[in-house]
């Protein structure tokens, strides 16, 4: 109040400076009061304008976005109907051209009739003006000669007259049907123009629950409208970000691409790693399911994939496959599975060895998808369905190399349309199954085509759903649609057995025989290899898991490798030598074994074998004492260690025994190596090491090879009775075969080339 003191306490009511019934305040803490309320107004009036200024730069917009609307669907009201009139003439000269071609018809064909009547009245006239001639002018002589012939042609005639008809062949009346009522009342009401727009709550979006950092993320995003109906037209405001729940770090905006077609696709690259929160608005409001949690994974850098820290170690591995709750279930060669958790504790066993519902033969394959378990059982040449538990369901498939069958099944894998997807092996083929084992499709991989593949191990899909083939037989990945039909071929590894393909399209390829394993782009182009494996025999990926099977566990943060431990196939390794003259004291402690039975000549072998290994071997031996070469044959570490009473591990014998299965001919016999025929010598060899190794006499695999033995003359009395008898399984005999025994000296010094003598002995012939 002007004149007054700031610091005078005035009555709110009567102003007065003294009262007794009225409260005192101060008058500047009154003005503050009610400046503070005055400045919230305006912050709330600055607010209100600021959410009108937006509310009309929206009309706005969207008063220019009708104008756009306007043009566009004027464009399209001209396009549809310059269509119809463009259909409507291209109709009308087809029916004319139809109208021509009739009316051409049945002129023709009433011309040609006219034609044939035209003849036949110039016949008769032919014959009746003759016919007077001879009346009028000549004699009675003449007239008997010519009056029979005459009227015999006339008659002919007259009669082939009565044989047609007369009447026009063609109708005159042509018309024609063009329903002209119904196209134009169908015309006069067609078009519509829409007025209804999309609704968010009712618009759906598409994408992986997993992003890595730095990776390009889509988000597919189908407007609707509040029907549940595709709204089939652009031009809405879609926006996606993409907020860290962890970190406080910058909010991730995506770039828009509207498609004009009511679809979407949204781009983002998250920058952080760890949990996220996914936001997809349509005109300012949440689409369905939004928002929604993302997982963001740490860029994958193949070019570091190393082998690391150990995670699970168990004995005879054959396969491997992680459970959604993070459960590892591992194949194992003596007919179960194990299930670890994720620290590698075992927690369940599932199976046994056998051939009954829910045992195995050598369990090489194994797929999950929810809480259900498909298994490959390799030797007992089936798919079995477990619960994830263990609970057997169903199993389809048998011995044989029919639709449905198999020989040898390596791996089975699961489609996003629950098709199982079968390699089987001995077959050289891709079967592809219904969840229930209904048979569907077979990729035939015989030939010498480039969609042709020999022992199909591995299979993976890759993000697209193509079917990748790992064979050892092929030096190439083959690829193939869900279809089956052929896309492309890539890499050049060495024998690969097995392939994972991760989130990305990266794939990981073990090469059995190249003993590493090979990352490839999702180009196909290698771009990384993990070396010194020792023969790995598979690869398995489940989203932040590899599996790599063979001797070494492996673990980073996101890869793990779980293998057998190598097992070389030379003599140094089996006879505890490091060199050639510790194999040379090792010879002469089998000797007295091999005495007996043509020992001269074996000893005159074994300084052959001498001659070799001071000389030119010596220069050839790897680090580990092992001559490595390429040759493929039987398998006789196992009889060196029976002949030299040389202990061998549980890892060792499991390897040794499932070479020759792996190796196994159709006819259950075996060759001199692995790609020749059947023969009583490499079957007796392969027969007796699996039995030393300790595989059981009723065993299907070796059942049927002593059939075969049987059948080439091993128990007749003859020249094939040279069998070795070590397990008393096939003869009685106590000979033992010579050239058995001098392949446990020269065996794997590939370079004397001494094995084709194998091929001339007794014991060498093939099967009929």
């Amino acid at each position: 109040m002007s004149g007054v003191p700031d610091s005078l306490l005035v009555c709110l009511h009567c102003t007065t400076a003294t009262h007794k019934t009225h409260t005192v305040k101060e008058i500047s803490t009154v003005a503050k009061t009610h400046q503070i309320e005055i400045t919230g107004a305006l912050e709330d009036a600055r607010e209100v304008v600021a959410k009108l200024t937006g509310a009309m730069d929206e009309n706005n917009r969207m008063i220019e976005q009708v104008e756009i609307s306007k043009r566009n669907a004027s464009l399209a009201i001209n396009n549809a109907f310059e269509t119809l009139q463009q259909t409507l003439e291209e109709r009308k000269k087809t029916l004319l051209s139809e109208l021509e071609a009739i009316s051409l018809s049945k002129t023709t064909a009433l011309t040609l009739q006219k034609e044939q009547f035209e003849k036949m009245v110039g016949d008769i006239g032919h014959y009746t003006d003759m016919a007077s001639q001879i009346l009028q002018t000549h004699t009675d002589h003449e007239i008997v000669a010519l009056g029979g012939l005459i009227p015999t042609e006339l008659q002919a005639t007259l009669k082939r007259v009565q044989t047609i008809s007369l009447t026009p062949n063609q109708h005159s009346n042509i018309t024609v049907s063009v329903q002209t009522h119904d196209l134009v009342r169908q015309l006069s009401k067609s078009g519509e123009i829409i007025v209804f727009f999309p609704s968010p709550s009712s618009s759906t979006w598409t994408s992986t629950s997993v992003a890595r950092v730095g990776t390009r993320y889509h988000v597919k995003i189908q407007s609707k409208t509040s029907k549940g109906e595709e709204y089939p037209h652009g031009g809405v405001e879609v926006k996606g970000e993409m907020r860290s729940k962890t970190h406080n770090v910058a909010v991730v905006y995506g770039e828009v691409e509207d498609h004009r077609d009511g679809t979407y696709t949204i781009t983002l690259t998250p920058q952080t790693a760890g949990p996220h929160q996914l936001l997809i608005t349509m005109d300012g409001q949440h689409v369905q399911n939004s928002p929604n949690d993302l997982d963001v994974r740490p860029k994958r850098d193949y070019h570091t994939l190393c082998n690391a820290q150990q995670v699970i170690q168990c004995n005879e591995p054959r396969c491997v496959a992680i459970h959604d709750n993070g459960d590892i279930y591992v194949g194992i060669d003596d007919g179960c599975i194990y299930v670890f958790d994720q620290t590698g504790q075992r927690k369940n066993t599932i199976g046994r060895r056998g051939s009954g519902d829910g045992q195995f033969c050598s369990p090489s394959g194994i797929s999950i998808k929810g809480d259900v378990l498909y298994v490959a059982d390799t030797y007992n040449h089936c798919v079995q369905k477990l619960t994830s538990s263990g609970k057997f369901l169903h199993k389809f498939g048998q011995q044989g190399s029919d639709q449905g069958q198999f020989n040898r099944p390596k791996a089975v894998i699961i489609d996003s349309n629950n098709k199982l997807i079968v390699s089987d092996c001995g077959n050289y083929r891709i079967q592809i199954f219904n969840e229930n084992g209904g048979w569907l499709l077979t990729i035939d991989g015989k030939g010498t085509a480039d969609h042709s593949f020999q022992y199909p191990w591995g299979l993976a899909l890759d993000p697209q759903g193509n079917i990748h083939v790992a064979a050892i037989g092929s030096n190439t990945i083959k690829v193939f649609t869900k279809e089956g039909v052929y896309v492309r071929m890539y890499g050049d590894p060495n024998d690969p057995s097995g392939i994972a393909i991760d989130d990305e399209g990266y794939s990981l390829v073990s090469e059995c025989w190249g003993n590493c394993l090979s990352i490839y782009d999702p180009e196909g182009n290698k771009i990384h290899t993990v070396g010194n494996l020792k023969n790995p025999y598979g690869t398995g990926a489940v989203d932040t898991f590899s599996v790599d099977w063979h001797g070494e566990s492996n673990w980073s943060s996101w890869t793990t490798v779980v293998h057998l431990p190598g097992v070389a196939n030379n003599l140094v390794t089996w006879l505890n030598g490091t060199n050639g003259s510790q194999l040379w004291d090792s010879a002469f402690a089998a000797q007295a074994f091999l005495e007996g039975t043509n020992g001269s000549q074996l000893w005159d072998s074994a300084f052959v074998a001498q001659a070799f290994l001071e000389t030119t071997a010596a220069t050839l031996q790897s680090e580990d004492g092992d001559w490595s070469g390429d040759y493929r044959g039987p398998l006789l570490d196992g009889w060196i260690g029976h002949v030299t009473d040389t202990p061998l591990s549980r890892e060792q014998k499991s390897e040794m025994k499932q070479y020759p299965r792996n190796v196994q001919r159709d006819d259950r016999g075996w060759g001199l190596h692995t790609e020749g025929k059947s023969t009583l010598f490499g079957t007796a060899l392969n027969y007796v090491t699996m039995r030393l190794l300790g595989v059981a006499r009723d065993d299907p695999d070796v059942a049927r090879a002593r059939t075969l033995l049987h059948h080439l003359g091993g128990t007749s009395p003859n020249g094939y009775q040279y069998i070795p008898s070590t397990c008393g399984d096939i003869a009685d005999s106590s000979k033992e075969t010579f050239a058995a025994k001098q392949a446990c000296i020269i065996h794997n010094t590939p370079d004397l080339e001494l094995w084709l003598t194998m091929y001339h002995s007794p014991t060498s012939a093939l099967i009929p």
